[in-house]
Parts: C-alpha cells; structure tokens; sequence
C-alpha cells in the first residue's frame, strides 16, 4: 500500500541519518516489511559492524518510523533476500 511503502521510506531515511551522524557512509541500505508490524535492516557488510553497535539507535528509528519490531540482518543486504523467505526459493530466481 501507499501507506506501506511511506513507512519504508521513512525507515530507509531515518535509518540512513543515524548511520550517518555517527560517521558511517552507507551505500546499499534496505529496510524490508516482514509483515505483522515487523521491520528488518539489510546494508553493506562494511557498515554493518556500524550499525551492531549502534544497535539500539538505529532500532530506535525503525519503530518511530513506525514499526512495532525491528532488527538488524547480520548477512548484511543483497538483492533477493526477501526471496528466502518464500516456501520455494529457488522457483523464484
């Protein structure tokens, strides 16, 4: 929805200033919509030690954003990944 994908957005956009002012540069950076209020980060693998220790702030800004949950992707992100998720995978590549 229209509304879904604001959320998005504005989760992508708050996630991005935390990493940001506390110095870390981010070039591939996705919050996916797990459903059920729920929110995951996925961004490069070079942020993502950044971003563990900046656990709590950056999980703070997903739920402003507007998530009930969220979490931080420790595989870091790749295209794809919501794929994983599916009861079939590999149909879908």
């Amino acid at each position: 929805t229209g509304a879904g994908l604001a959320r998005v957005d504005r989760a992508e956009a708050a996630s991005r200033r935390v990493l940001e002012q506390a110095g870390t540069v981010v070039r591939d950076l996705r919050v996916r919509d797990l459903g059920d209020n729920r929110a995951r980060l996925e961004l490069d693998p070079q942020a993502l030690a950044a971003a563990t220790d900046l656990d709590d702030a950056v999980r703070a800004a997903l739920v402003d954003a507007g998530f009930a949950e969220a979490e931080i992707d420790q595989r870091g992100f790749r295209s794809g990944a919501m794929n994983e998720l599916l009861s079939s995978p590999d149909r879908y590549r």
